[in-house]
């Protein structure tokens, strides 16, 4: 009675685990490595799957390629031609020259991981001299994104799909990705080229006079010429692009500040707005930066973006030892629209948070900092531009690894492998720096995702959710039953991580076919390119966080273009299906 009782809850147990985790990661409140790490623990506790198949799907193929390809995106950000082949040197036309830009990041984002392709041209893209930063950054997310579904490893997304199709017995290759990614690429261009210029006006006009912009901190030493005297009377309140905030004290918090409120030693001062107006808190008598500029001082100011990898994310600057661990200083934070509050020491980072760091020349140099920052106003490389030589066998190593993947010659994991091998054999990345940048938490990531996956399957959900679309859709119409894959899967990947939803969606995608005597290829690559159809939210892909507070972009910036670009690539993807498989 008691073992029958029990087994009959095993479903239960299985969907409670599941919409946990999805209620999790939807939250925002634990990084996304964490929750699924949690959620592989409780799978082998509670005996929802065997430890020993739990174990083995840590090292899936596909996933050990996704890895070896991150790894080796570390060298490509060192190559001088990936910024060059973007810049223009004859003034042409705002949708010339962003034509130009996003059509190379494109067809860049098919071969190489999208995150790597931004990473490497957000610093060409705020230096642009014939377009404004926030008519490139969002777009170049959204094309980079976009171009990625056009090969099997243009994406993690692609990657993993494929992969686990093929224990099904499914071969995905680069015929079945490339028409309709082709198709989709040029529809998100078009759309891009038509509506960014229009939709993102606002993002280029009012980035420079945005009050929503940088949190700055300032504190009052002893001594100075400020205490015992008003708001008003220190001049605070006249500061031309900035303003006060908060004045933060042992035991109070005064916001909003008044004009008569008085400056006390030890007060710590908040100001939001213009970080260019830096210097002019640094030049008042009696106010002390953190560690701000200093004349004939060696250090510089950057802007670093928070990478989703990084070790700050969910952390404050005081817990992880900003100072001590990078050699640099937080000046200001911005995120996005949001207004911030409190001292910066104490502010939990998140992934997509701009920093200005004063730091020395050679901070660019740190082994640490590409793992955890985008640098979006100098060139970014790890260890120094490769020469000419490293340059050009950097370049033929990769091209060799395209041809090989594409053609089948070579098994795609072993080409994936081999470039990251080869890579810090022959010195292009050092083994402390491809250490660095090992991306631990991506692989919990692909790690749970595969699990989750694999536990839709084994408690016969992936049959359950087929039979509820087909209910919607009928058993007569293919068309009508891809339609609902493709979005059941887009509405989830808003909602998670892209993998996460093309490996929940898929086993549902082929149970879908299988039940309707459907072929399952359209099915399978329904569910990637729909995992791949983040646009609408800034958090729906890592990519768009990395471009948010560098652009600067409000929520609305993204559903505004987002919902062009989504209604665009859905059209062709779908389009694309239907020709091709119909």
């Amino acid at each position: 009675m008691i073992a029958a009782f029990l087994h009959s809850m095993e479903p239960w147990l299985d969907l409670g685990l599941i919409t946990a985790l999805i209620a999790v990661l939807v939250s925002g409140r634990v990084a996304p490595s964490t929750a699924f790490m949690a959620f592989i623990a409780a799978v082998v506790a509670l005996g929802r799957l065997p430890f020993s198949q739990v174990l083995g799907l840590a090292v899936q193929p596909a996933t050990v390629a996704v890895l070896a390809l991150v790894v080796f995106a570390g060298v490509l950000s060192r190559l001088a031609w990936l910024r060059r082949i973007t810049a223009s040197r004859h003034k042409t036309g705002q949708r010339a020259a962003l034509f130009r830009f996003l059509s190379v990041a494109g067809a860049i984002s098919a071969f190489a991981p999208n995150t790597a392709v931004v990473g490497a041209m957000m610093g060409p893209a705020t230096r642009n001299p014939h377009v404004d930063k926030a008519l490139l950054l969002l777009p170049l997310s959204y094309v980079a994104l976009a171009g990625g579904v056009i090969t099997p490893f243009g994406t993690s997304t692609n990657v993993m799909v494929t992969g686990e199709a093929a224990k099904a017995g499914l071969t995905l290759t680069v015929i079945d990705y490339a028409p309709i990614g082709i198709f989709a690429l040029i529809a998100v261009l078009i759309a891009l080229l038509v509506f960014a210029p229009l939709t993102l006006k606002r993002a280029a006009q009012d980035q420079e006079a945005s009050l929503l912009g940088f949190h700055l901190e300032a504190h009052v030493p002893p001594g100075s010429k400020l205490i015992g005297k008003t708001v008003t009377e220190n001049g605070l309140r006249a500061l031309a692009g900035l303003y006060l905030a908060e004045i933060i004290r042992t035991h109070e918090v005064l916001a909003p500040v008044e004009p008569g409120d008085r400056i006390e030693q030890g007060d710590v001062l908040i100001f939001v707005g213009d970080v260019s107006r830096l210097d002019d808190l640094a030049a008042i008598d009696g106010l002390q930066l953190d560690r701000g500029p200093r004349a004939n001082s060696p250090e510089k100011i950057y802007q670093a973006v928070v990478s989703a990898n990084s070790v700050l994310v969910g952390r404050t600057l005081k817990e992880v030892g900003f100072r001590a661990r990078f050699d640099a200083s937080a000046l200001a934070i911005r995120r996005g629209e949001e207004r911030l509050s409190g001292k910066l020491g104490a502010q939990p980072l998140r992934a997509g948070d701009m920093l200005v760091l004063a730091a020395g020349a050679d901070f660019v140099a740190r082994d640490n900092v590409r793992s955890n920052f985008h640098l979006v106003d100098a060139d970014f490389e790890v260890g120094g531009r490769l020469n000419r030589r490293d340059g050009a066998l950097v370049t033929a190593a990769f091209v060799a690894f395209i041809i090989a993947s594409l053609s089948g010659i070579v098994d795609f994991t072993l080409a994936a492998f081999a470039l990251a091998a080869g890579s810090i054999a022959l010195g292009w990345i050092s083994p402390r720096e491809a250490k660095r940048s090992f991306p631990f938490e991506l692989a919990i990531s692909l790690w749970g995702s595969v699990t989750l996956a694999h536990l839709i399957r084994a408690a016969g959900f992936d049959a359950l959710v087929a039979d509820a679309l087909i209910s919607v859709t009928g058993t007569g119409s293919m068309i009508l039953a891809l339609i609902a894959v493709y979005f059941a899967t887009w509405l989830l990947t808003e909602l998670v991580s892209n993998v996460s939803a093309a490996l929940a969606a898929l086993p549902v995608a082929l149970e879908v076919a299988a039940k309707i005597g459907a072929d399952p290829e359209p099915f399978a690559l329904a569910a990637a390119f729909a995992a791949s159809a983040s646009f609408l939210v800034p958090f729906g892909y890592q990519t768009h966080l990395m471009v948010m507070s560098a652009g600067p972009y409000r929520f609305l910036d993204y559903v505004r273009l987002g919902a062009i670009v989504f209604a665009a690539y859905s059209a062709a993807i779908l389009g694309g299906l239907f020709v091709f498989w119909m």
